[in-house]
C-alpha cells in the first residue's frame, strides 16, 4: 500500500481541510436560473389511501404503480382540463395501466393543471400510501389536484380506479 509522504501528504491534508470546509449548498442554488424554465406546483394537501386489507383488496404492486405514473404524459403546458368535448391531450377521463396497478385521472368539472403536476401528486400517493417495505410492496388511494382541486388521480388496482377488468 502506498502512504504519501513530505509534500504530497501536506497537499492531501490540505485539499481534505478545504473539501470539508466548503459550504454545502442546496441544488437548486447552484444551478442558474436560465436553466429553471417552467414550475410545477401541486395543490395536493392530504391523500386517502386504500384499506390494506388482503381479501378484496384495491391496493397494487407499488413498482408497476411507479411505472405507470412514468408513463403519464410529460407535456409541461399548462392547460384547462375538460371532461368531454374535443380531443385533446387535456380530455378526461383517463388512465394509464402498467402490470397490476392504473393511475386513473378524472373530472367532475373543468380545471388548469399540467401534466407535470399530475404525474407528481400520482407519485406522492404512490409514495404515500405505500405498504411494506418501498418501492417493494402495494400502495393504492387517491388525491386531487387542479387550481380548485377538481382533478382526481387515483392510484390502485383497476377495478379500484374505476377501469372495467376482462
Amino acid at each position: 500500500m502506498y502512504y504519501p509522504s513530505g509534500l504530497s501528504a501536506l497537499v492531501l491534508a490540505l485539499l481534505y481541510t478545504l473539501i470539508h470546509s466548503l459550504p454545502v449548498l442546496p441544488i437548486t442554488n447552484a444551478l442558474p436560473n436560465l436553466l429553471i424554465t417552467n414550475t410545477t406546483s401541486s395543490n395536493a394537501a392530504s391523500f386517502e389511501c386504500f384499506s390494506s386489507s388482503w381479501s378484496g383488496s384495491r391496493r397494487a404492486d407499488t413498482n408497476d404503480c411507479l411505472k405507470a405514473t412514468m408513463a403519464l404524459s410529460r407535456n409541461v403546458d399548462r392547460s384547462t382540463f375538460h371532461r368531454g368535448g374535443p380531443v385533446d391531450p387535456f380530455r378526461l377521463p383517463t388512465s394509464q395501466c402498467y402490470g397490476t396497478c392504473c393511475v386513473s385521472i378524472d373530472s367532475d368539472a373543468d380545471d388548469e393543471s399540467t401534466w407535470t403536476s399530475i404525474s407528481l401528486v400520482a407519485t406522492q400517493v404512490t409514495s404515500a400510501c405505500s405498504r411494506g417495505y418501498f418501492p417493494i410492496g402495494n400502495t393504492g388511494g387517491y388525491t386531487v389536484d387542479g387550481n380548485f382541486g377538481h382533478i382526481r388521480v387515483t392510484v390502485g388496482k383497476a377495478n379500484a380506479v374505476g377501469l372495467v377488468v376482462p
